[in-house]
């Protein structure tokens, strides 16, 4: 559990400084943050999100800071590959 609190301490911080200076994040989003019960091909913008990894759990909290905070832009990349 130490790792998610070093995890979440450098994400909080990162948004400090981004909000700080008026700047905007890109963080991109990976299945990871899902879980194997999600939909995929196409995964929906909006579906049930139950990662079974620290590395999911911790996309997860960063998608939603992003959402509370509107400093993080998610984009789906997986179009540029």
């Amino acid at each position: 559990m130490l790792q998610l609190f070093f995890l979440f301490l450098g994400l909080h911080n990162i948004l400090d400084i981004a909000a700080e200076h008026g700047l905007r994040l890109f963080v991109p989003s990976t299945i990871g943050a899902f879980g194997p019960t999600s939909p995929r091909n196409p995964t929906p913008d909006l579906c049930v999100q139950r990662p079974r990894t620290i590395y999911g759990v911790s996309k997860v909290h960063a998608e939603l800071m992003g959402e509370v905070t509107s400093q993080i832009s998610f984009r789906l990349i997986s179009s540029f590959l």
